[in-house]
């Protein structure tokens, strides 16, 4: 509950809530037979209303992020993938596609900053924020652009699919420790170094050149 109540990645948490409620519902099916009457209405009415107020919630999502549109046919699979929601951007999906079908067959695609790779069929590695970042390996202590790209080349990659806005995020969250230098020097490898093939919705297909 404590971590709930700090964090702003909450949907982290909803795992542990359906066995919570289950506690929480047996408790009130029983309470002591001491509790006086009123005290048991009030408490069951609470309950009765944060239920009800979880399924408008529910509903409310549901009804916001329309996907409910696509089973009617009134929005392509597509369209739906492609637009923002209101609480959340875009998700890799068109992106993912269109690498399926441009990236050549024995493409490796690092993903960085993005965790969602549904639908890839070229070779892919991802990282969560609990992993350490293979990118951020190649980018620490590197002398200059051109010898990330060598590490990564090492390293089996040909591309990066980046998700530009969410890697900001860290970084502005201090989720990544970066110095100044590496900073630059990573700057230097997106900006000059690499070239990027494909944007979408602030994500990258970026191409490592040879080595």
């Amino acid at each position: 509950v404590l971590g709930l109540l700090v964090t702003d990645q909450a949907r982290f948490i909803l795992p542990a809530l359906g066995g919570l409620s289950a506690l929480i519902g047996a408790r009130l099916a029983v309470l002591p037979e001491w509790f006086p009457r009123p005290t048991v209405l009030a408490i069951r009415a609470g309950a009765a209303v944060a239920i009800g107020a979880g399924l408008y919630g529910f509903g409310m999502h549901v009804w916001g992020t329309g996907g409910w549109r696509v089973v009617l046919g009134q929005q392509s699979r597509a369209e739906y993938l492609d637009s923002d929601k209101p609480w959340y951007p875009a998700g890799p999906v068109p992106v993912i596609d269109w690498m399926n079908r441009n990236l050549p067959a024995d493409a490796r695609v690092l993903f960085v900053g993005e965790e969602r790779t549904y639908g890839a069929r070229t070779l892919v590695a991802m990282q969560s924020v609990a992993d350490r970042s293979v990118f951020l390996r190649c980018v620490r202590g590197a002398a200059s652009a051109r010898e990330i790209t060598a590490r990564l080349r090492r390293a089996g990659y040909t591309h990066i699919l980046l998700n530009g806005r969410r890697f900001q995020r860290m970084l502005g969250r201090e989720l990544v420790e970066m110095s100044g230098r590496d900073r630059a020097t990573m700057d230097a490898f997106i900006g000059q170094e690499a070239r990027v093939i494909f944007e979408r919705n602030s994500l990258f297909v970026i191409e490592i050149p040879p080595a």
